[in-house]
Parts: C-alpha cells; sequence; structure tokens
C-alpha cells in the first residue's frame, strides 16, 4: 500500500503541475495576442507611406478645365469629320463639312477667352521629372495652344476672303464683298497643314498622358471637370 500511494501522489502532483503550467499559458495567450497586435499596429504606422508631390496637388483655373474638355470634343469632331468628308462625296461630303467649318467658328469663339484666362491665372507647376520631361511639356502645349489659334483663324479666312461665307449650323456668314483670292489661297495652305500636323499632335498628347499614368502621376486631376 505504501509504494502505492506514494506514486499515486507523485503522479497527481505532476498532473496538477501540468494542468496549472496549461492555464498559465491559456490565461498569457490573450496578453501575447493584445501585444502583437499593438506591436503590429506600431510598425504599420510607422512604415513611410507614399506622399504626393505638392505640384500633383494643384489645378488649373475652373474655366480653364471646363474649357480645356469642351475644346477637346469640338477639335476630335472638327478632326473626324474632315477625314470622314475625305472618303465620301456629293450630298453627305457637303454636310460633314458644314458640320467642320461650324464647330470651328464654336473653336475660335472659345479660344479667345481660354489663352485671356490662361494668361491671367497660374498654370500648375511642372510634373516631378527631368528637365527635359518639364521643357517637353510646355512645348507641346505652346504648340498645341498655337494650332488652336491658326486652324480657326485660317478657316474664317479661308471663307471670307473666299467669298463663300462661312456656315453656322443652318445659317450663313456671308463672305467679302471683294473676294481675295491669294489671301483665301494663302489661308488655306496653313490651314491644310497645321491641321495635318493636328492629327500627329492629338495622339502625342494623349500618349503624354499614360506616359504619366505608368509613372504614377494622376495628370488628369489637373484639367478634371470636378
Amino acid at each position: 500500500m505504501g509504494p502505492s500511494r506514494s506514486f499515486m501522489t507523485a503522479q497527481g502532483a505532476r498532473a496538477f503541475r501540468t494542468a496549472g503550467s496549461r492555464g498559465t499559458v491559456a490565461r498569457a495567450s490573450p496578453a501575447v495576442a493584445r501585444s502583437r497586435l499593438a506591436l503590429q499596429k506600431r510598425m504599420s504606422s510607422s512604415a513611410p507611406k507614399a506622399e504626393v508631390p505638392p505640384a500633383m496637388e494643384e489645378r488649373y483655373a475652373p474655366a480653364i478645365r471646363y474649357l480645356h474638355w469642351i475644346m477637346a470634343a469640338g477639335l476630335l469632331t472638327c478632326v473626324g469629320t474632315v477625314l470622314a468628308a475625305q472618303q465620301v462625296k456629293g450630298e453627305r461630303k457637303g454636310q460633314l463639312m458644314n458640320i467642320h467649318k461650324s464647330c470651328g467658328l464654336l473653336m475660335a469663339g472659345a479660344i479667345v477667352p481660354r489663352v485671356a484666362i490662361r494668361l491671367v491665372t497660374k498654370a500648375p507647376s511642372s510634373v516631378p521629372g527631368p528637365a527635359w520631361q518639364a521643357l517637353a511639356g510646355k512645348l507641346s502645349h505652346g504648340v498645341l495652344y498655337a494650332m488652336m489659334i491658326i486652324l480657326p483663324g485660317t478657316g474664317i479666312a479661308m471663307g471670307y476672303f473666299g467669298g463663300k461665307g462661312l456656315p453656322f449650323f443652318g445659317y450663313k456668314i456671308p463672305g467679302a464683298a471683294e473676294p481675295n483670292g491669294a489671301i483665301a489661297k494663302q489661308a488655306f495652305k496653313v490651314h491644310k497643314l497645321t491641321g495635318q500636323a493636328l492629327e500627329y499632335m492629338i495622339p502625342v498628347h494623349i500618349g503624354a498622358v499614360g506616359f504619366h499614368a505608368m509613372r504614377g502621376h494622376n495628370i488628369m486631376r489637373r484639367v478634371g471637370m470636378f
């Protein structure tokens, strides 16, 4: 009886110690979990966050942003209608050219306030990047502005000095009482060459947006309407 009782007592003591250690672990587990969670929060809060360059937060004046999209639609319509007119003949060709010329007059009216507002408002700073990139951006914008002035200007000169007048969505602005063929001819040459150049500048302009997007620059925010 003595050895058996001693063995049982030792076994019970070991079981008690094991149960006690398990209880300690069980009680410690929530505390350990909370400590780990707090540590993870501290590490995540202290991790460096990507900062948006101040230049990317800048935007054009609201009027410039609205006129940008109005004129973008008008220019695409002008280019699209003249390209379509080159593929057809007869009455359909005339209809497309009337739309082309009418939108051209709208662009002539829109470019005046756009240039005026652009001159008296602050433009966003250059997008972060090398100097050649900033220079290319300023140069391309300057060329586009020049085209937006030259194209409607030469188009009006063609219609007026050619004597045919200027169609405007069903109405007609009369041409010069005494046509000047030399001016009309020269205006046509400049208009044609500038229009052909615009057909290349538009995809270049859109491609530049894609270039900045790939570099993480939300360039569209600068001209977004909202």
